[in-house]
């Protein structure tokens, strides 16, 4: 029942939460502007045109995969996993894990484990075998976020306990290595006010190129950036101080603040406000007005998408790419092409010579001298973890009543809450699952 209400009430919370009366609207010619971004529409995952029959029910996740073919999105009413070939935005593959859970967020390990966020846990998801572990590092609720470092670390937004997790990837101890937005891991607690040191809902994460970590704040309605290794944020974004309880739409201020990504040299970033997409150019720095907006008019007329909680980018490297929408009231993910002036040089911090994409992971060589649009590199891969070559086949003459892979053994369920062990405990469970 408790999974069920979440499934309903999960894009409403911040917004019944952001309406209170904690929350001033910006005042009118604050920051006012108005420039539209250019972003050609190629076409959508999900509602068909004129047709009463939807692929997508009710979308909480999706990512673009490693090998750049596919795209695997998590639908909620219908507790399943969906893999569209790229481009394909009417068939897919259905993998039928046993007993999967609600899923609300989702994340990509190696070609065929996963990381899944659910009610209370996290789970490991075998695509290729159908197969479900799941496992409870600590006292967790819903999990709407993930990011991995593609090496040693692991984020989890705790929404309900107003905290981020950090944990090691092979979860070799069942506590966390940092704890963002409490100072212990038994206070789970409301935060009344926001501060530099708390975090009122967080949402979704993302690790940019230089290793810091990003919070989607949906309560405070605002980003917290935390640098690499440190549990106290640098730079607030949609406010003007990290006290300050603004919301709006204008180019410094948010409604709905829901998710971020990145170009793969952090030259600009994009922000999904709700209705509306701003984009950032860098160098950041706290309260930084948006330079440019996109589904309104202007910064200060609402947006005309439906409710965006989800966004990643596939970045060209050239200044161009695509940016895939997803717009959870018209269950939809929308694709188009867009475009941005390239950064000459980086904007900050050292980057190696082995550059790792934007979301933290993908080892991806800084021959940034591209190749033209051939040097693809979806930016939502964030795993530097070496990926086989064989990736989940689709197949072009798949349908929607098509169900994946076949083999479906029996699954072990819940583990045990007390998850101890060694580096190896991880490993274990991949065995497991293979």
């Amino acid at each position: 029942m408790r999974s069920s209400l979440f499934v309903l009430l999960f894009a409403l919370i911040s917004y019944l939460t952001v309406a209170s009366a904690v929350y001033t609207a910006t005042p009118v010619g604050y920051g006012t502007g108005s420039l539209n971004f250019t972003w050609n529409y190629i076409g959508y995952y999900g509602d068909l045109v004129n047709s009463t029959t939807s692929v997508i029910s009710s979308p909480n996740d999706f990512i673009l995969t490693s090998d750049g073919r596919s795209l695997i999105l998590v639908d909620a009413l219908s507790p399943s996993l969906r893999v569209f070939a790229k481009n394909n935005f009417t068939n897919f593959v259905q993998l039928n894990i046993s007993s999967l859970p609600t899923v609300f967020s989702y994340e990509q390990i190696s070609s065929e484990i996963y990381w899944a966020g659910v009610l209370g846990a996290l789970g490991l998801i075998n695509t290729t075998s159908s197969r479900l572990m799941l496992i409870a590092p600590t006292s967790l609720s819903t999990i709407t976020g993930l990011a991995y470092d593609g090496q040693t670390t692991l984020y989890v937004a705790d929404f309900d306990n107003a905290r981020v997790l950090a944990y090691r990837s092979n979860l070799a101890s069942s506590a966390p290595i940092r704890i963002y937005g409490k100072q212990t891991i038994n206070d789970t607690t409301q935060p009344q006010a926001p501060t530099i040191n708390n975090i009122g809902s967080p949402y979704r994460l993302r690790l940019d190129c230089f290793g810091n970590l990003w919070v989607a704040d949906a309560t405070f309605v605002r980003f917290l950036r935390f640098p690499a290794g440190s549990s106290t944020p640098d730079l607030v974004w949609g406010q003007t101080s990290f006290t300050s309880t603004y919301y709006g739409e204008d180019r410094d201020s948010f409604t709905n603040p829901f998710d971020i990504v990145f170009s793969q040299d952090c030259s600009v970033a994009f922000v999904a406000d709700e209705k509306r997409i701003l984009r950032f150019r860098a160098p950041f720095g706290s309260a930084q007005p948006a330079e440019a907006v996109l589904g309104a008019s202007s910064f200060i007329v609402p947006g005309s998408f439906g409710t965006i909680t989800r966004i990643q980018l596939e970045d060209y490297r050239n200044g161009t790419g695509l940016l895939y929408i997803m717009d959870g009231n018209y269950n939809r993910i929308v694709v188009g092409s867009t475009s941005w002036a390239a950064a000459s040089p980086a904007p900050s911090g050292s980057v190696s010579a082995s550059m790792s994409s934007v979301n933290g992971g993908a080892s991806a060589s800084s021959s940034v001298a591209q190749s033209g649009n051939n040097a693809t590199s979806a930016s939502s891969s964030r795993f530097a973890t070496s990926v086989s070559s064989s990736p989940i086949q689709i197949g072009n003459n798949s349908s929607s009543s098509q169900s994946g892979t076949a083999s479906s053994t029996s699954t072990p369920g819940a583990a045990s809450p007390n998850v101890s062990g060694g580096a190896g405990v991880l490993a274990t469970w991949m065995r497991f699952l293979l």
